[in-house]
């Protein structure tokens, strides 16, 4: 199996100089009010701004939303970390509703790399076949995401992980000979891949952060780390090209 490990570190940014213990709880520090705001700043610089807007009541239940500014147009660059549009605080856990957006993001993210493969392949086997001789290429991508995800339990102690979310991704590529009767053996006609993504929560301890604003100080820093495993028919390091574009997490205050 291929491990792929990727490390995300957030810094949740405490509004008051606390010390967070067992008993501690984390909901006072992730507001719901509407209009509570958060700018963020990740490690390319780029900043936007995400707003609590509203509550929803959904199967007797109280869920609350967020917008972000500028608004999220390239799904190539999600974050589903970062980017939660519906959530839930209870007494249990933060839980970001983003299985939609997680699995949109990944289909984005490998299209990219397979058109790539796609034109290669036609490119490969073009130039050795006869005139008027093509060759097909074809794929689907089928992303699974769980609801919810579980970014930070409500309490918890010093070195606690969990496993914030578990995703599924099969991808099928498939290839055809046109301008011909030949026959391509069945077992030579398609490529097939499947990932399993577990994302890995871990809080690591807690530091101070120099901000504009001032120092805050006994900030949580959380790592999430995604191990990635993957099962394939094919030898052609098509797996290598598509593992390269799965989501990565970038470090953030």
């Amino acid at each position: 199996m291929n491990y792929i490990k990727t490390a995300c570190i957030l810094l949740i940014l405490l509004s008051f100089s606390v010390v967070i213990t067992a008993s501690d709880t984390l909901t006072e520090f992730f507001p719901t009010t509407e209009g509570s705001f958060w700018v963020y700043v990740d490690q390319d610089g780029n900043e936007f701004t995400r707003t609590s807007t509203e509550q929803k009541n959904m199967g007797g239940e109280i869920f609350h939303t967020f917008s972000y500014e500028p608004a999220i147009e390239n799904w190539e660059k999600y974050n589903y970390l970062l980017h939660p549009f519906l959530y839930q605080v209870n007494g249990e856990w933060i839980r970001f509703y983003v299985a939609d957006e997680i699995e949109s993001a990944i289909k984005s993210k490998l299209k990219k790399r397979l058109d790539e493969i796609a034109a290669e392949l036609r490119q490969k086997y073009t130039d050795q076949l006869p005139s008027g001789i093509s060759l097909d290429v074809d794929y689907t991508i089928e992303p699974t995401a769980q609801n919810p995800l579980y970014f930070l339990p409500s309490t918890f102690n010093n070195k606690e992980k969990w496993i914030a979310t578990q995703v599924g991704v099969r991808i099928q590529i498939s290839m055809n000979i046109k301008g011909t009767e030949i026959n391509i053996p069945e077992a030579n006609k398609s490529v097939s891949l499947t990932m399993k993504l577990s994302e890995t929560g871990n809080l690591i301890g807690k530091e101070s952060v120099k901000t504009a604003a001032g120092i805050f100080e006994d900030c949580l820093k959380i790592e999430y780390r995604t191990k990635t495993t993957s099962s394939n028919n094919d030898e052609s390091g098509i797996q290598q090209g598509l593992t390269d574009q799965q989501p990565k997490d970038k470090i953030t205050t």
